[in-house]
């Protein structure tokens, strides 16, 4: 049996997110380690199980291999997500995911990601697919704190074992990537992306297949009485391939903790994830894990500006006001005509010349929205006489006076300075509005009925 001491990789791996299909994933290494080409990574080649283990065992495979088992706890993985690792409790929890051979024959290469504090005088199972009667099939466990890889291919005459270990403890609490690959006679062992052990046998291509089931966090519970060397700690994103790894893509899983991108996007409307899974349409920070094909999972924290553009519209004596914005850049539309351009009407104010319905485009950067239609009645409206309508005191502090000379069924608007309605209001006589708890300022009275319009500023202080 051969052992290499471990050695923590001095480079750090970062994906980058860009919007094209070729150039996502653009690989930056930091300190010195060549860059490497995409022709060498395909993380889906050969998958042939994979089990993220985000709240559920199912299988993101193309053997969709789905695992039941006794209940687990569901913890922060390796992305520091909730509920993105299984937590097994060390004395009865495992996951059962069937008994097919997927694909695996004599080559396999297992990946996964464990986290756990298990003692030295424990012996734990992290995966299983193994015949105890025949000693036949494979194995990836911990011993005293330290990993290893088992390959056994029979009893009696021309059975063969093969061993690959680690001489590097990995029960301190740290997530650890660990990789085995079983090819020919040959049996390697991974932790951190860096070869830990290896071991050459006589037996060429041992076969790794059998009916029991592949089993995680135990060996398989129906093969013997008594204890499961049940695994005490947590584990996440496993993966299975029938085929072997190169050192590209081992070194892009075992740097999936590295890979942490920040994106500061500002939307109008809804924003899509990058992992397609979410939709949302509200400021604020959120995460997201987009698992690799052919590049490593990248974990996602995204700043979202989600840009509302006011598209509120008010008529204000003869003409419509939009809100006013320096930021926004305006063209009104002529509803009653399919929303065609109004020509020249590319102001936060516009006056109609004829009555009819209206709205306005607001642009501001990448984002246009369009109000809905306001039904104008401005042309043809005659004022109110004098005596006939009294707005005072002018300025006021607390109470407006509104005098209706002739009992006129009125309708009245207070605006703010932009046009925004503050007020609506109903009276047949004269009444007073109770303005004391506006800010002091500039605002309008709008004043209507039937055909008659009242329109005046007036100051709050």
């Amino acid at each position: 049996m051969f052992a290499l001491r471990f050695i923590n990789p001095n480079y750090i791996i970062m994906n980058t997110l860009i919007q094209s299909l070729f150039s996502y994933a653009l690989v930056v290494l930091l300190m010195g380690v060549p860059i490497l080409s995409f022709g060498q990574i395909n993380l889906d080649s050969g998958l042939v199980g994979f089990f993220k283990l985000d709240a559920n065992y199912a299988d993101s495979s193309i053997s969709a291999g789905h695992g039941s088992g006794s209940t687990n706890n569901y913890l922060s993985g390796i992305n520091a997500l909730p509920n993105t690792s299984v937590d097994f409790n060390g004395t009865t929890n495992f996951i059962n995911c069937g008994v097919s051979n997927r694909g695996v024959s004599h080559t396999i290469s297992i990946s996964l990601w464990v986290k756990t504090t298990r003692p030295a005088g424990d012996h734990d199972f992290l995966i299983d697919k193994y015949n105890w009667s025949l000693n036949k099939g494979y194995y990836i466990a911990i011993r005293d704190g330290y990993p290893y890889i088992t390959v056994r291919n029979g009893v009696g005459a021309g059975m063969h074992t093969f061993d690959a270990s680690s001489s590097n403890l990995v029960n301190d609490d740290q997530w650890h990537h660990l990789l085995g690959e079983i090819s020919g006679n040959s049996v390697k062992f991974y932790i951190d992306g860096v070869l830990e052990g290896s071991q050459l046998n006589s037996a060429v291509n041992p076969d790794l297949t059998n009916t029991n089931p592949l089993v995680l966090g135990s060996y398989y519970v129906g093969s013997a009485s008594g204890d499961h060397n049940y695994y005490d700690g947590r584990m996440d994103a496993v993966r299975l391939y029938n085929r072997l790894l190169s050192s590209s893509e081992i070194s892009y899983l075992s740097n999936q903790m590295n890979n942490a991108v920040t994106l500061n996007e500002t939307v109008c409307g809804n924003y899509v994830s990058p992992s397609g899974n979410n939709v949302w349409n509200v400021s604020g920070t959120y995460s997201d894990i987009k698992y690799g094909s052919s590049v490593a999972d990248s974990i996602f924290t995204i700043n979202l500006t989600v840009s509302t553009l006011d598209t509120t519209i008010t008529q204000v004596g003869s003409d419509l006001h939009a809100v006013s914005n320096s930021n926004y850049s305006y063209q009104w539309l002529d509803c009653n005509n399919g929303n065609s351009l109004i020509a020249g009407a590319q102001d936060s104010i516009y006056t109609p010349t004829a009555n009819g319905d209206y709205a306005v485009e607001i642009t501001q950067g990448n984002c246009v929205e369009t109000s809905s239609c306001i039904n104008y009645t401005g042309v043809g409206v005659s004022e109110f006489r004098l005596m006939e309508i009294q707005v005072y005191p002018n300025p006021v502090h607390d109470y407006l006076q509104i005098l209706n000379g002739n009992n006129y069924a009125l309708e009245i608007q207070i605006l703010d300075i932009t046009g925004k309605v503050l007020l609506n209001q109903r009276s047949n006589n004269s009444f007073e509005l109770n303005v004391s708890s506006f800010a002091n300022g500039i605002y309008f009275i709008r004043i209507q009925s039937e055909d008659k319009l009242f329109f005046e500023k007036f100051v709050v202080e």
